[in-house]
């Protein structure tokens, strides 16, 4: 898995509406994007798992904000790789966020390293491994 996202992560559902991380279930619909065919399309969760954290990493970027685990990867123009970890990002990097579902480069604004206590959630889903959290793109 590629990382977690803390309690209180909004999730894309099919419907366009959101839903927490931690109120979504196995087999639920949600929205993914995929980035071959340029579209926002759905994908069925197949699995969760939940852990119980107090490394965090919190992102802010045009208004979104979003608490992650520090190896989540997020989708951006600011490397090689189009793929940076949370980690890994500094303010002024670029990643990618949804806007009324097209695809928009924004900028990091603040990263924050959090020591509180988390609980993080993984979404394992089928077909493509995209979630659109807090209107954020993360590689799942």
């Amino acid at each position: 898995m590629a990382g977690f996202l803390a309690q209180g992560t909004s999730i894309k559902l099919i419907d366009g509406n959101e839903q927490l991380v931690e109120q979504l279930h196995v087999d639920d619909d949600i929205l993914t994007y995929d980035f071959e065919s340029n579209r926002v399309i759905f994908a069925k969760i197949v699995r969760i798992e939940k852990k119980e954290s107090s490394q965090g990493i919190r992102i802010r970027a045009l208004d979104y904000e979003i608490t992650c685990s520090p190896e989540t990867e997020f989708f951006t123009e600011s490397t090689s790789t189009g793929i940076v970890a949370a980690k890994d990002i500094k303010e002024g990097d670029t990643v990618l966020y949804f806007d009324l579902f097209s695809p928009v480069v924004g900028t990091v604004e603040t990263v924050e390293k959090r020591t509180e206590p988390h609980t993080f959630y993984a979404l394992t889903i089928s077909d493509y491994g995209n979630v659109i959290g807090n209107n954020l793109v993360m590689k799942c």
